[in-house]
């Protein structure tokens, strides 16, 4: 390092910790960045991301170009990065949703206008409707190929259905295949590979029983409360547990009853009780009508006098 130039005289292939010790402007190997080479940069990043399926990181890439400064001009790269973001966006969370406060309003705005299919696309992955998606993809062919997004698309129409797989989880406690197969507008060999796939990479738990050749019986998926995989609970130490901690509040429940008891206002109501239970009925008093009458029993004259 050549402190007087401020450069990293060392081969460009050496180990350096940062790129930016010797990709400066004073070593002539870089030109001065503009904000569409900050773009590239950023979009690249996230095509790299989305091929490893890491989606989450190439959501936050997009992002970053979506987010930068901008005279409400929407590039080229800015669109581009919109229509990935919306598929990524579905792939990672299941729906169309951006970091709040990174995109100016305005800019989306003008992003949707100019990406149509791609809003319906995440519309309709938002109702759940596998029919009318296949049928939006197939009438947008021409636009998934004309912008590199074909095969993304297609990975956004089996999340969907691995979507659906799990939301029907949540009402059956057994389908056959063939059920499961009118649901994901699939057939059945092709059902049973997705839920194979889906419980073998942990996404789906239940038990898919093996197709026995030369037999009439349906298969039917059996959905599982818990994964298998996972350690057994211990409901007698879960059961012990409880009991300690329910001991314990009771344990304050009495400690609070306890200086209850030694508060002055609890100890002039059990008095004025007890005297009420000596004096038969009519001496009862209300507790929530409790008030302090005078015991030289006057007070009825002196009401009287009054009016």
């Amino acid at each position: 390092m050549d402190p007087q130039k401020g450069v990293d005289e060392r081969f460009a292939c050496a180990d350096h910790d940062l790129s930016a010790t010797y990709i400066t402007k004073a070593s002539n190997i870089s030109a001065t960045l503009t904000a569409p080479d900050v773009h590239e940069y950023y979009l690249l990043g996230a095509y790299a991301y989305i091929g490893l399926r890491r989606y989450n990181r190439a959501r936050l890439f997009l992002e970053l170009v979506l987010g930068s400064p901008s005279q409400n001009v929407a590039t080229p790269l800015m669109v581009e990065a919109y229509k990935k973001s919306i598929l990524v966006s579905l792939l990672s969370t299941g729906s169309l949703s951006f970091t709040k406060g990174l995109i100016n309003p305005q800019m989306i705005k003008t992003y949707s206008s100019l990406s149509k299919p791609y809003e319906v696309l995440a519309d309709v992955f938002k109702k759940r409707d596998v029919l009318r998606l296949d049928a939006e993809i197939a009438m947008a062919t021409a636009v998934w190929d004309e912008d590199g997004n074909t095969a993304i698309v297609n990975q956004v129409a089996d999340s969907l259905r691995r979507y659906r797989v799990i939301d029907l989880q949540k009402t059956y406690a057994a389908l056959p295949i063939e059920g499961i197969a009118l649901h994901l507008n699939l057939t059945p060999g092709a059902t049973t590979t997705l839920l194979s796939t889906m419980i073998r990479d942990g996404h789906l738990h239940a038990l898919l029983p093996p197709l026995i050749a030369g037999t009439d019986t349906k298969p039917v998926l059996r959905f599982l409360s818990q994964n298998p995989n996972q350690p057994a609970v211990d409901h007698d130490a879960l059961l012990k547990d409880k009991s300690v901690h329910i001991e314990q509040l009771a344990k304050h429940v009495r400690e609070a009853d306890r200086r209850l008891a030694i508060q002055k206002e609890y100890v002039d109501f059990t008095r004025r009780n007890k005297r009420a239970e000596t004096a038969g009925a009519q001496g009862y008093e209300d507790p929530m009508d409790v008030w302090d009458a005078p015991e030289d029993g006057d007070q009825d004259e002196d009401m009287m006098g009054d009016l």
